[in-house]
């Protein structure tokens, strides 16, 4: 909710719910590091979801450039 009320172009969800989906549209507010942390955000969260085993990456490693 507070994305929605500091950015215009930050909607809820389309087709989503419209709780805890939001739908970003161009605009010269958003920018492309605020696009990408929100992208990677949502993607770990639906991660973390799913077991173990169908996991794609450790939701707790992502990011982690050590090796």
């Amino acid at each position: 909710m507070a994305l929605r009320d500091q950015y215009e172009q930050v909607t809820p969800g389309y087709h989503m719910n419209k709780n805890h989906w939001i739908t970003l549209n161009p605009g010269q507010t958003l920018t492309s590091q605020l696009v990408d942390d929100l992208v990677t955000e949502s993607y770990l969260l639906v991660v973390e979801k799913l077991p173990r085993a169908r996991q794609p990456v450790d939701p707790n490693q992502f990011g982690n450039r050590e090796q």
